[in-house]
């Protein structure tokens, strides 16, 4: 999810890295505003299909066969269809690191959903280029086709004692992973 909700690179954004001398905490940026626009374009869409759905849904709901199970269903959808979709908007990633201990937590509308600790005695970081499938642009470089070869992406993973790996982030610059390993490290 490193592609999209984005771990800070630097100090100065004071709302998004905390550093204190026990501990440095970098919280995951929300999306931007364009999604927003996105979310109410489909909402309104989404408003005027329910719209149309529920005369339909109220009939089934009057039989007594199977109709009135698959009604049920389609309420529960459509009631959580928009709820988990909002979801997406507040999503928050928090990577803790401690002198001797790493948490990583997930959290949507503020409720935690993934704590995980990691303690370590030694902790090192290493970043690994993944290319699933290069395109022709990429395979014919030519001068032209140069902005639409598909470069892969970069994965932070930090290593503790056991040889254990953590998935730390995921981005398509490795400049940005390693600004994020000197922001880990200058605790």
């Amino acid at each position: 999810m490193g592609l999209i909700y984005q771990l800070p690179i630097s100090e100065d954004e004071q709302d998004f890295v905390k550093k204190t001398t026990d501990f440095v905490e970098l919280k995951s940026y929300g999306l931007p505003i364009i999604f927003w626009f996105y979310l109410a374009a489909s909402f309104s869409v989404y408003f005027f299909l329910v719209l149309a759905a529920i005369d339909p849904i109220k009939k089934m709901l009057s039989y007594q066969t199977i109709d009135q199970l698959i009604a049920y269903s389609l309420s529960i959808f459509l009631f959580a269809l928009p709820i988990f979709c909002l979801g997406f908007f507040f999503y928050l990633k928090k990577i803790t690191l401690m002198k001797k201990s790493l948490k990583i937590t997930h959290s949507v509308f503020g409720i935690l959903l993934i704590n995980k600790k990691y303690s370590f005695e030694k902790l090192n970081y290493e970043i690994n280029h993944y290319l699933e499938s290069p395109n022709v642009a990429r395979m014919y470089p030519e001068a032209e086709n140069r902005g639409f070869q598909n470069k892969g992406y970069f994965i932070l993973n930090a290593k503790i004692d056991q040889g254990e790996k953590v998935f730390i982030d995921r981005s398509s610059s490795k400049a940005d992973l390693k600004k994020i390993i000197h922001l880990l490290q200058s605790n």
